[in-house]
């Protein structure tokens, strides 16, 4: 499990279902991004396929989840099975809106914090690139570094 930012962390599947270690993070909720549903105890599963089929609003409702429980001061679990591809797109997006950085240097980030992070399928980039786009205009305003990304 590695700590990505403020009370946001990725893991895999298999840390998402460990009681243990969600109790010494003292993790709050779980998000499974899977083409699959699983049972988890806390948290939820969110359907996010790994291809290029993905659009605006499947990374949207994820993120915008992540935020509201991060801002109330939830500690959260990203996972997508044991791949780290759409945990590690989220968690670039959700790290791109609440470091108000442009997505390529949020990515640089998760990559540094989270190496398994580099496996992340490159179809997720376009959808994260106009996500976090939107959300920073969105959420940050005047305070974006950003033009046209």
């Amino acid at each position: 499990m590695d700590r990505i930012a403020n009370n946001l962390y990725i893991g895999s599947s298999s840390e998402a279902h460990d009681s243990k270690k969600l109790n010494l993070y003292e993790i709050d909720y779980c998000i499974g991004l899977t083409s699959h549903l699983e049972t988890l105890n806390i948290g939820w599963d969110l359907y996010l396929e790994d291809n290029s089929s993905n659009r605006l609003l499947h990374y949207i409702e994820p993120v915008i989840l992540c935020l509201i429980k991060l801002r109330a001061g939830k500690k959260i679990l990203l996972h997508s099975g044991n791949s780290y591809s759409r945990a590690s797109a989220i968690a670039t997006i959700l790290f791109s809106v609440l470091q108000d950085v442009k997505h390529e240097e949020a990515y640089k980030e998760i990559y540094l914090r989270c190496p398994p992070a580099r496996l992340m399928n490159k179809a997720h980039i376009p959808f994260i690139k106009e996500t976090s786009s939107y959300l920073r205009k969105k959420y940050c305003g005047s305070r974006s570094r950003t033009t046209g990304s």
